[in-house]
């Protein structure tokens, strides 16, 4: 798997974890990152790649700033 597919994978493990953590459904992150659930489900399980705006969405929505899941992402990758 290339480095950027990876990165990809690791960014949705991560929200996917975050937002578990957090004990919110999919329905209910949907509803605080305005994103359809369907859109959620398909970015946590990889089908979907993401903008910068829509990380920066996502990753505000679960209280985060969005470089710490690029940084974490980063790492997860080099692993």
């Amino acid at each position: 798997m290339n480095s950027w597919n990876q990165f990809m994978e690791n960014f949705a493990l991560i929200i996917k974890e975050q937002r578990i953590q957090r004990k919110l459904s999919q329905e209910e992150f949907s509803k605080l990152s305005g994103f359809h659930r369907s859109y959620i489900a398909d970015l946590e399980r990889g089908a979907r790649a993401v903008t910068m705006k829509t990380a920066w969405k996502l990753a505000h929505s679960l209280d985060l700033e969005l470089s710490t899941i690029i940084s974490k992402a980063e790492t997860l990758s080099k692993e």
